[in-house]
């Protein structure tokens, strides 16, 4: 089976973006039979591609069948099912175009591409779902504030009284959805090491899907709106702790360490890559956009 993954260039676009952090993170980017295709145009059309928005994961089967998944997250369900049959069959999309089989790619990339990004056990799985399904949600919300909200947006269409109202809910709604995550990321000690609450479990510092999106709306968010959603969301105020910020969008930001943690786990080491509109190639990239020499 082949796979061609249809993205945005450079590195424009929220849910591509989720795409290929988790490639990048499930050792995915060097498969032989991936290609990635950045669109192009402003309708974003490319060869083989369906009209419509991006991400796009075409898939081709030995008899030529042709198949498409249109949405970020069931693409991304999608590899990680590919990658649960890896590892019980020599029949995978993970065998080498030149006959290699798994056994002989390398062991730590192998291990790597069919270790679970979903949880290993029911309770870890139901968590990634939980926490997947806010992270969409809280994505939706601020894409909506950013409609309606940003200045960007103001070039297309005035702003009306009823624009900042609806920035506004959308903002508290995201930031509900942040609260909500929040609270898993702070029973969650994956990412604790540096700061001493390891608990030595076999999932320390490993990165699960639910991660990835969360990771992706957090980047999204402070590159191209420099709302940085790791020290919170804008929104209503908060009787915790409360500080000025969100530059570009008005309002109070309460502090969420448990995402902080995992933003911190990204950008500490793991890096991710975007296609690079000028030379074609790809370039590594920390979550500040900085490209990595």
């Amino acid at each position: 089976m082949s796979l061609e993954l249809f993205v945005l260039p450079s590195s424009g676009g929220l849910y591509p973006r989720r795409v290929l952090i988790y490639l990048s993170e499930k050792g995915l980017l060097s498969l032989p039979n991936l290609t990635i295709t950045t669109t192009s145009g402003p309708s974003h059309s490319a060869l083989g591609k369906l009209p419509g928005s991006v991400p796009q994961l075409r898939l081709t089967t030995p008899l030529g069948e042709v198949s498409h998944i249109l949405e970020s997250i069931p693409i991304i369900n999608h590899l990680e099912d590919l990658c649960d049959v890896a590892q019980t069959t020599a029949s995978s999309p993970f065998i080498k175009k030149n006959g290699e089989s798994k056994e002989e790619e390398d062991d730590s990339v192998w291990r790597k591409r069919t270790r679970s990004m979903r949880g290993d056990t029911p309770g870890q799985r139901a968590r990634t779902r939980e926490i997947t399904a806010l992270a969409d949600e809280a994505t939706t919300h601020f894409s909506t504030a950013c409609r309606f909200g940003s200045a960007m947006f103001a070039l297309l269409a005035p702003r009306t009284n009823g624009d900042y109202a609806a920035t506004q809910a959308a903002l508290v709604a995201c930031r509900r959805c942040l609260v909500q995550i929040n609270a898993f990321y702070d029973d969650d000690l994956r990412f604790a090491e540096s700061i001493g609450k390891s608990d030595g479990s076999e999932l320390d510092g490993e990165v699960l899907v639910g991660d990835c999106l969360v990771f992706a709306l957090l980047q999204f968010a402070i590159c191209l709106y420099g709302v940085n959603l790791a020290d919170g969301a804008v929104g209503e105020r908060d009787s915790g702790v409360t500080r000025e910020g969100g530059r570009g969008m008005e309002g109070r930001v309460a502090v969420f360490g448990g995402v902080g943690e995992c933003a911190g786990a990204f950008s500490e080491g793991v890096v991710w890559v975007e296609v690079d509109i000028y030379t074609g190639g790809w370039k590594q990239t920390c979550d500040d956009i900085e490209t990595v020499e």
